[in-house]
């Protein structure tokens, strides 16, 4: 947490937390501003393996007491 939205996440993975995550994507779709710049943040994000490779190795390094 703690930076600005790129999505909706829902937990636990049910019916009522998928509908009621489906709400909240259809109220941030009529806030048109909102939605372009919740895009934009996506678009712009590193979703890419380099770093979630990187955590991963640290984790694994920290775990292992490397």
């Amino acid at each position: 947490g703690g930076g600005a939205a790129t999505g909706v996440v829902f937990h636990p993975v049910d019916d009522l937390a998928l509908r009621q995550a489906l709400h909240r994507l259809s109220a941030a779709w009529a806030d048109r501003k909102g939605w372009s710049a919740m895009v934009r943040r996506a678009m712009k994000a590193d979703w890419g393996w380099d770093r979630s490779a990187a955590r991963y190795g640290a984790l694994y390094d920290r775990l292992s007491g490397q």
